[in-house]
């Protein structure tokens, strides 16, 4: 990711964290692992609740949501793993 793009991310997800902070709800959907990670980072940083749903499919019920505090750390979730798990290869490429 190149570094206008990091500035970026970090820019957008602080503004929508000062927002929330202020009392206005923030709804987002994303499957960016630093988006995210930005907001555990804020969350721990600020001692404050960010919520988060997650989608899991189930053989029995379908699909269900799943509920998180990002103050309490990234939960596991396969499609934000293969994004970081596909980031590292490209770290690995730029080293070769």
């Amino acid at each position: 990711m190149k570094n206008e793009g990091k500035k970026l991310i970090i820019a957008l997800v602080d503004t929508l964290f000062l927002m929330a902070s202020m009392g206005i709800s923030i709804y987002l959907a994303t499957h960016s692992y630093f988006v995210l990670r930005r907001f555990e980072w804020l969350a721990r940083k600020h001692n404050e609740s960010i919520g988060l749903c997650s989608l899991h499919r189930t053989e029995q019920n379908g699909v269900i949501p799943k509920y998180y505090n990002l103050q309490d750390g990234m939960p596991s979730n396969p499609i934000i793993d293969v994004s970081l798990e596909l980031y590292e290869q490209n770290v690995l490429l730029d080293f070769k």
